[in-house]
């Protein structure tokens, strides 16, 4: 006689879990306390301050709107040039 197995049976079972778990998060510095930390830490590793660093970025600004406008009157003088020319 064979060995005969039952048929597997499957069952669908729903369960539904109502409870929600919240996960909240409480910075533990304001925007203006990260700002001054940072601040310090960069004054204390690189001996800068804030406003050397800000004297830095501006005097590099100037520089290169100052390129920028010789570079834009090289451009007029060498156009000025080439239209006599052809004239």
């Amino acid at each position: 006689m064979r060995n005969r197995q039952k048929p597997c049976r499957s069952e669908t079972a729903w369960h539904f879990e109502w409870d929600v778990t919240v996960i909240s998060h409480v910075p533990r510095y304001g925007m203006w306390e990260l700002f001054s930390y940072i601040g310090g830490l960069i004054g204390c590793w690189l001996g800068i301050s804030v406003w050397a660093f800000v004297d830095i970025i501006e005097g590099n600004c100037r520089r290169l709107l100052r390129l920028i406008q010789k570079l834009k009157q090289k451009s007029k003088n060498k156009l000025q040039v080439v239209f006599d020319l052809a004239n």
